[in-house]
């Protein structure tokens, strides 16, 4: 018998069945974005979902936008600890790199631009990555056991490497 059968009302439980059905194809769409097949990306989003419920009574009186950013996160890390689990040997940057084909990108000075990310070396390409995601140096460089200076140092040569390549200096670094 459920709560609202019994009469009862719980309004955590009825926040989180509103914003399930708004949030799960959402990720599922950003994991799509990422290079999952259809099916990878519906179970990333799901197992994101799962983390967001064990943590709703601390993010039930959150911002929309809150919530909606903290199942961001979670889906980034669903994705990360798959890409680990695949092996570290094969680099998980590298495997999301690898599956984003040129194709998939409409215009030439993006698909360029793809390019020469997969052309970083791989500690250099996942930082600029999750930087793009939205880390910040510090948790990127928690997330990866790297000191933060370190971190801030990769970011700053792959975006000058990236920089020149893209103005057409390569030659010159």
């Amino acid at each position: 018998m459920t709560l609202a059968a019994a009469g009862r009302r719980d309004p955590v439980r009825e926040s989180f069945e509103e914003f399930y059905p708004q949030c799960r194809l959402r990720l599922a769409g950003r994991a799509r974005m990422h290079g999952l097949s259809q099916e990878d990306a519906l179970d990333a989003a799901q197992e994101a979902m799962l983390k967001v419920f064990r943590n709703w009574n601390s993010l039930h009186g959150s911002s929309a936008g809150e919530r909606t950013n903290y199942a961001t996160r979670a889906l980034l890390s669903v994705m990360i600890d798959g890409w680990r689990r695949r092996g570290r040997e094969a680099g998980a940057i590298g495997l999301m790199c690898a599956s984003m084909a040129p194709g998939e990108v409409e215009s030439p000075s993006s698909s360029d631009a793809l390019d020469r990310i997969r052309g970083l070396p791989a500690e250099q390409r996942a930082i600029v990555l999750l930087t793009h995601w939205g880390w910040k140096p510090r948790e990127i460089a928690e997330d990866l056991a790297l000191d933060p200076d370190h971190v801030r140092r990769q970011l700053h040569r792959a975006r000058t490497r990236l920089r020149a390549g893209l103005s057409g200096t390569e030659g010159e670094l």
